[in-house]
């Protein structure tokens, strides 16, 4: 006698229909709906492929995809997608955050699941690395068609917010830009072809951070607590170079002010190269900014040994902001791929004074070593001159004060900074400053150096060569 009929019911069925069949080992909804995105990812993800190739070689898109979706590859995704993608209609559709819930129950692994009960799924790991990488870069609420921009912002296509809805200007590179690497266009662009490609057990996990650890030197007691020490004395004064300055001659005279001027830390964009740079100029702890924990390992190997998730001031002229949320599931992220890494992360200033509070208690509990306040975006000075830099900082020095009587672990008091106000950020109760536009806009190393060694003499921050010889003292 032939099996019943299985009935999988995926959406829109009234109560009474559902009821019907709603028997034990009839109706499959979560499965099915698993495996509808799993699919529906997979052929999103070719789509904004093809369309980026296909425009950076020259075709008319619009004439391609006319064209495809007529043969083979043609298919209900492309024919809801494909139009939306070129026009740059990023909102018509549901939001990206609910494929990359869906992709990550479908990498789960059950309790009391054996290795050979494990689904392998590579294509659907991937994928929602990519999709992962378009929330990371503050696109979380727009639709699954909006995935072309992380291709793109790979291909070296900057995509400029204008003005919502979402509409984007692009310039087009070569054919040949299509093979060399890339960034996220906010972000520096991970290596795709690193995702992992199974789910994993909760040991083995555990056991693959332990690698991650033992690779990072950084993450060795003996270097964290040489990054750490002049925040423990109150004397810590980081030169910021900026999160989206990949250019090596810029971050170079930055790295090279911040160590003859007398700073005790540099932070630079996560880029292992720009990484590798940094350490060929100075001794000083290298930190990294980037809002995509999956950046930061390159980095940390190649031998940053601070991490900062911050530096928001580009997405905030692109009209992207952060919620807590946002900012504690960036930093739960992170801190499972390095556990150990001393790690700094900036509490928006666009939120509320007392919200700035509670995140940096909750980032405290979630293994946050130092948090970092900003505000000088937000800062419109009317005064001229010494005035005007107080009244630039007020809004940072606000913040480090409330939150450093609310965390016990250090706070740096950054943007908006001088030589004027570095003293009151300490005063105020910060461990120490951080400080970038007022340098890295100087076009003159010498004025650099000059411009910190102010900073850093305003401070007392005459000890940082400690610093720089005990990191030298570790690594060797």
């Amino acid at each position: 006698m032939p099996a019943p009929p299985v009935l999988s019911l995926r959406a829109g069925s009234a109560s009474a229909a559902l009821d019907e069949f709603l028997e034990p080992g009839v109706v499959y909804y979560k499965s099915s709906k698993i495996a509808n995105q799993i699919a529906v990812a997979g052929a999103v993800v070719g789509l904004g492929e093809s369309l980026a190739f296909a425009g950076a070689a020259g075709l008319d898109e619009r004439l391609f995809l006319g064209a495809v979706s007529k043969g083979a590859a043609g298919s209900r995704v492309m024919d809801i997608f494909g139009e939306r993608a070129l026009s740059r209609d990023f909102t018509s559709g549901g939001a990206v955050r609910y494929i990359i819930k869906d992709l990550g129950m479908a990498l789960e692994v059950g309790d009391g699941q054996e290795e050979d009960e494990v689904n392998v799924l590579p294509g659907s790991a991937l994928y929602r690395q990519m999709f992962s990488a378009m929330a990371a870069n503050g696109d979380g609420e727009l639709c699954l068609q909006g995935l072309i921009t992380v291709v793109e912002r790979l291909n070296g296509i900057r995509n400029a917010l204008l003005q919502s809805p979402y509409l984007f200007h692009s310039h087009k590179p070569s054919a040949a830009r299509m093979a060399a690497p890339g960034s996220l266009g906010l972000l520096q662009a991970p290596s795709f072809a690193a995702a992992k490609c199974r789910p994993v057990t909760a040991t083995s996990r555990g056991a693959a951070r332990a690698v991650f650890a033992v690779r990072a030197s950084a993450a060795s007691a003996a270097t964290k607590d040489a990054v750490l020490r002049p925040f423990r004395e109150n004397r810590a004064l980081k030169i910021i170079s900026g999160l989206q300055n990949f250019d090596r001659s810029n971050v170079a005279s930055v790295v090279t002010a911040a160590d003859k001027g007398g700073a005790t830390h540099v932070d630079i964009a996560c880029d292992q190269d720009l990484v590798k740079l940094a350490r060929e100029l100075t001794n000083l702890p290298i930190c990294v900014s980037s809002v995509d924990p999956s950046s930061f390992q390159s980095a940390v190997e190649a031998g940053a040994q601070m991490i900062e998730i911050g530096n928001y001031d580009s997405f905030y002229d692109a009209g992207i902001e952060f919620s807590s949320e946002q900012i504690l599931n960036l930093t739960r992220e992170t801190r499972k791929i390095l556990p150990d890494i001393t790690l700094s992360v900036t509490v928006p200033h666009t939120l509320s004074l007392p919200d700035q509070m509670r995140l940096a208690e909750l980032l405290e509990e979630e293994g946050a070593d130092i948090i970092q306040t900003e505000g000088g975006k937000c800062s419109n000075p009317t005064k001229p001159g010494v005035l005007g830099l107080i009244e630039k900082a007020t809004p940072t020095l606000a913040a480090a004060y409330s939150i450093s009587r609310a965390v016990s672990i250090p706070v740096m008091c950054a943007s908006g900074l001088s030589s004027v106000t570095a003293p009151m950020a300490v005063t105020a109760g910060a461990a120490g400053v951080g400080v970038g536009s007022a340098i890295n806009k100087l076009n003159d190393v010498v004025a650099m150096i000059a411009e910190v060694r102010s900073i850093a003499e305003a401070l007392g921050t005459t000890a940082s060569r400690n610093v720089s010889e005990d990191l030298r003292r570790v690594h060797n």
